[in-house]
């Protein structure tokens, strides 16, 4: 992604205005928006240059009450800096200071995050909006609400591009796929759609009920070792390991669980492979291992669970994968 930096220059000196909002971008990923106001959290993904600061996106989330943006926070900033500039955040500007002053990273994020805050109350809590005039600056929310509805639209910015570029008698102004470009970062964490079954060709060797006089917790697919492990959803890799016993995860022998930032939980277990890490963001079907016969486990399979809570509270999976349940 190439960008810009066009400096005016004006007849009483130079005019700083947001680095963010003077960086054109050109658009080599084919991002197709018609985001009206998108969701206000999501899973991202992103590099490790930016993925290595989460700890202090968390700490100042909580300092602004952003703990919900937390991952669209770090979206943006895979578009501002994509990690590997000290102002991580290209905060200066917000604070009164030239391109690139600030040289201390937390201090980037505490006065980026700050800034985020106050964007996101003008913007009376529109996402897309603030994204848009974290890159504009504030004159575009007194735009949109400016008889134009008060909501951010992708027309809304494109017209406002034109609109300042011809005002300030600049070639281009901003960035007016800005909330496309950063939302490219993001898993939709809405989650609201279905499971989908993490095999082909599925053969449910064992349900999910009493099985042998205790609570079978999942679905047993029967396939060959080898077999290829899908995500039955969208969400964050929390668990990818080989089974280690007093671990709590032992009989399942090799395991993923996978959060869906939703309040549910998918869990693989008695794999052959791994093909995913604890912290990777993935998309449903990505192939996350294949199956095997690890753990307490008598014959190839894959043991499936839907939990309600990380630690266990499993649920009956086959309503939410259209199988019609046997039983233990």
């Amino acid at each position: 992604m190439k960008k810009i930096l066009v400096i005016a220059l004006c007849l009483l000196g130079l005019m700083f205005v947001p680095l963010s909002a003077i960086l054109l971008m050109a658009g080599d990923e084919d991002v197709k928006s018609g985001i009206e106001s998108g969701e206000e959290t999501g899973l991202s993904q992103v590099a490790p240059e930016v993925e290595r600061y989460r700890p202090l996106f968390e700490k100042y989330a909580v300092k602004y009450q952003l703990e919900k943006y937390v991952d669209i926070i770090m979206a943006l900033v895979m578009q501002e800096s994509g990690g590997r500039y000290p102002d991580v955040m290209q905060s200066s500007e917000s604070i009164g200071l030239p391109p690139n002053t600030i040289t201390d990273p937390e201090y980037s994020i505490d006065m980026g995050m700050a800034h985020f805050k106050n964007v996101l109350t003008k913007a009376k809590g529109d996402v897309d909006l603030t994204l848009q005039s974290y890159n504009y600056g504030g004159g575009f929310i007194d735009y949109v609400n400016a008889g134009r509805g008060g909501k951010y639209t992708l027309q809304l910015a494109h017209e406002f591009s034109v609109y300042q570029a011809q005002k300030l008698g600049w070639p281009s102004y901003g960035d007016p796929e800005y909330v496309p470009h950063v939302r490219r970062y993001l898993v939709s964490s809405n989650n609201s759609g279905s499971f989908i079954i993490p095999v082909d060709n599925p053969i449910v060797s064992s349900g999910f009920g009493i099985r042998w006089g205790t609570l079978h917790k999942g679905l047993d697919f029967a396939e060959p070792i080898g077999t290829a492990v899908k995500a039955s959803k969208a969400g964050k890799v929390e668990v990818a390991f080989f089974g280690i016993t007093g671990s709590g995860f032992g009989g399942y022998g090799n395991v993923i669980m996978i959060n869906h930032l939703n309040g549910e939980w998918t869990l693989y277990a008695h794999l052959s492979r791994i093909d995913t890490k604890v912290g990777a963001v993935v998309n449903q079907g990505t192939k996350i291992g294949e199956t095997g016969n690890t753990g307490d486990s008598t014959g190839p399979h894959l043991h499936f669970e839907i939990r309600k809570e990380s630690g266990g509270a499993q649920i009956d999976p086959a309503p939410s994968l259209g199988i019609k349940n046997t039983g233990g």
